[in-house]
């Protein structure tokens, strides 16, 4: 929740350390295709876009797609969360929410 904070204030380099350092823990606990770890992922590359990395938000936006297609069912709350991340990320790539439909059934 720091993170997202910092991202409001627009202070991106310590929102980007704050999620790495989430989604580090997440991916050491929960794993790689969990959906707070999935999540952790796309708020990255959110944070990649915002910054003009275009490339590196491309990358992680591959592996949370990934990580989703492969991954655990998603519950309810974790799948509105990275619904909303996805459709924010859609503005800037080339992917819909509807990657994300298919990549959760």
């Amino acid at each position: 929740m720091l993170g997202d904070l910092y991202v409001r204030a627009g202070h991106l380099e310590a929102a980007a350390n704050m999620h790495e350092y989430s989604r580090d823990i997440r991916e050491r606990v929960l794993g790689s295709r969990h959906p707070d770890t999935i999540e952790s992922v796309f708020a990255l590359a959110l944070i990649a876009t915002h910054r003009f990395m275009f490339e590196d938000a491309r990358i992680l936006l591959a592996k949370g797609l990934d990580g989703l297609a492969l991954g655990e069912r998603l519950q309810l709350g974790p799948q509105a969360r990275i619904h909303r991340q996805l459709v924010e990320l859609s503005r800037h790539h080339d992917t819909t929410p509807t990657t994300f439909q298919a990549a959760a059934e």
